[in-house]
């Protein structure tokens, strides 16, 4: 079962903890953990505390196998090299499904108050996109929304308007997320990995 784990770049340092905790929880109970960005670490990548990354981090460290990242472009983050050989990577210049859903969501749920899909700036849009990936792959939503996060707010929206559950890890307690995940997995039922 793959479980989408997202948020903010700016989430405080113990939040980043809790995030890499809960890839490594979330792996061991037999979950594939979806993100947005490499594994980072920290001292080392400038990245490392993003929710993404975070997330990305406890997965590939009990098991790079169960890790399936979305990046927008080629050496996502900036500074980064390639992913490690062990992870499932998606870019979304080979996915243009995401690039349709994540349209087709803006133009119905967002453009008549902030203004037309054509007219986002085109980082901003493929990150966009990249949300899209992960939402599309996922049947569950772990999110850590921490100040603006526009993207993780897209995601969040993007995925309700597809019908799949969003956690706020900013307002549901992180532990009781993961542990009522780990104690009863068929609740979310099963998926195969795309």
């Amino acid at each position: 079962m793959q479980i989408a784990c997202i948020g903010s770049r700016e989430i405080p340092p113990e939040s980043a903890n809790a995030c890499r905790e809960m890839g490594m929880g979330l792996v061991r109970a037999g979950y594939t953990v979806v993100t947005g960005a490499t594994p980072g670490t920290p001292g080392r990548d400038d990245w490392a505390n993003w929710a993404d990354a975070a997330f990305a981090a406890g997965a590939y460290y009990l098991n790079p196998t169960r890790l399936i990242v979305c990046l927008p472009w080629q050496h996502f983050p900036h500074g980064s090299g390639s992913p490690p050989p062990e992870i499932s990577v998606g870019y979304v210049e080979e996915h243009l499904e995401w690039a349709e859903a994540a349209r087709r969501y803006w133009e119905a749920e967002r453009a008549a108050y902030v203004g037309p899909w054509a007219a986002i700036h085109r980082a901003t849009s493929l990150r966009y996109v990249r949300n899209a990936g992960i939402i599309l792959q996922s049947r569950l939503v772990l999110a850590w929304p921490h100040g603006e996060a526009n993207g993780t707010r897209f995601a969040m929206g993007f995925a309700e308007w597809r019908g799949v559950p969003v956690i706020d890890l900013e307002i549901a307690p992180w532990r009781e997320a993961l542990a009522a995940l780990v104690a009863q997995p068929h609740l979310i039922g099963d998926s195969n990995r795309c």
